[in-house]
């Protein structure tokens, strides 16, 4: 997978148009100094030597340097990487905890006032644009309320507004999967049985139900992390928040290649390793899985 998404990826990048070498010398460059660079950086390669040199020296942890800043990648990228994950789990976490909670409620409420009143609220929130509302945040928040900042980084307040923005659509997601999953299971035998035990409902719901049905929530909240630690784009944008997505936006505008295509490679890296926790909370939530592999 890893191998497959940065061949697209270099492929994408070589047949955009535009000339890195001339990025990095100037426009006052002489013809002589475009084919010095060109070949010092091997672009005068055919595509497929380019490719395969690049994947050489990943395999020795060197990622390039970046055409731009002059620095080699892996620090650009450890650079960005703490603060993008700053803000994608505080946005999970505010994903996790709330959409968790209103699923449960609107599954408990089922057909009720609240239940159509969470469901509604879902589906608006996960029909708005990200970048819209983290300027409509900023707008109200930012500039008419004057209680957080609208842009930047540094402080807890920065995390604020970029954190909502970032979690809104995803928490109504969990929302809805909590309720479809929760009444799903609420239905099985073995509730039935917990409930003529003389169990408590609450010790059934969250015990019993909600245990069980927090496979397909895991495995939402688990990609949704991962996806959050490149897809937060248009949000790091708005916010002008110093991340990798904001990283790799500002690369592909600039054609800044070893950039993009380290940051591409470092994303698929983290979908891979979400994917492996994923599988491994599937055998901690539901001992069949255990019992089956």
């Amino acid at each position: 997978m890893i191998i497959g998404i940065t061949f697209i990826t270099f492929m994408l990048l070589y047949l955009v148009p535009g000339d890195p070498a001339r990025m990095i010398a100037g426009k006052n460059a002489t013809p002589e100094m475009l084919r010095a660079i060109r070949h010092e950086l091997g672009l005068d390669l055919p595509w497929y030597k380019q490719y395969l040199n690049y994947m050489w020296k990943v395999v020795h942890f060197d990622f390039g340097t970046s055409y731009r800043y002059k620095r080699p990648v892996i620090e650009i990228l450890l650079d960005a990487a703490p603060k993008t994950a700053q803000l994608a789990i505080v946005a999970v976490l505010i994903e996790a905890i709330l959409g968790i909670i209103a699923g449960v409620i609107s599954a408990v409420k089922k057909y009720s006032f609240i239940d159509s009143l969470i469901t509604v609220s879902a589906l608006a929130a996960s029909a708005i644009p990200i970048y819209w509302l983290g300027m409509l945040l900023q707008y109200w928040f930012g500039l008419k309320l004057g209680l957080l900042p609208i842009s930047g980084y540094g402080t807890l307040a920065h995390l604020i507004l970029p954190s909502i923005a970032l979690a809104t659509g995803s928490t109504a997601l969990v929302a809805l999967m909590t309720r479809s999953s929760f009444l799903e299971v609420s239905s099985m035998d073995f509730v039935n049985t917990a409930y003529a035990k003389g169990l408590p409902k609450w010790r059934v719901i969250f015990v019993h139900i909600l245990r069980n049905a927090m496979i397909p929530v895991v495995t939402v909240i688990g990609l949704d992390l991962a996806s959050l630690m490149g897809g937060a784009v248009l949000t790091e944008t708005v916010f002008a928040w110093p991340g990798i997505g904001r990283t790799i936006y500002q690369a592909i505008l600039m054609r800044d290649a070893p950039v993009v295509l380290g940051g591409t490679l470092f994303l698929a890296i983290v979908f891979v390793l979400v994917n492996f926790i994923v599988d491994i909370l599937y055998a901690i939530l539901d001992p069949r899985i255990r019992l089956e592999a």
